[in-house]
């Protein structure tokens, strides 16, 4: 029987993970893909403070994404919001086994409804 980790609504625009740039040897991030993932990380403290990663188990994740734009990559959604969970939720998104997203665009209320559960 699977075990729910984290039931939780996170208000907001849902932003869509974008392409790591480089300048040579030097690789980076863009700046509104980490501040869209510091604000998921922000949020996940506040909802389960003591939460910490394990390295061991297998998760599942089923996500809601619902976003004023009809033009957003769902996919790319769901990279931003897996990525920014590492090293707080799971140790790495790989130890994900079940994930399951939706797109409701055109919403009133933008938001990301987010899932966790243990795989037993």
């Amino acid at each position: 029987m699977n075990r729910l980790l984290i039931n939780a609504i996170f208000p907001g625009e849902p932003t869509a993970w974008q392409r790591v740039a480089g300048h040579g040897a030097r690789v980076y991030k863009p700046k509104a893909t980490r501040q869209a993932q510091a604000r998921l990380v922000r949020g996940l403290k506040c909802v389960a403070p003591k939460l910490k990663p394990d390295s061991k188990a297998r998760f599942g994740v089923q996500l809601v994404f619902s976003t004023k734009s009809f033009e957003k990559d769902g996919d790319n959604c769901e990279k931003l919001v897996l990525d920014a969970f590492n090293k707080k939720i799971w140790w790495d998104d790989s130890q994900i086994d079940a994930c399951q997203w939706e797109m409701k665009r055109g919403a009133e209320i933008p938001q990301i409804h987010f899932i966790a559960y243990l795989i037993q």
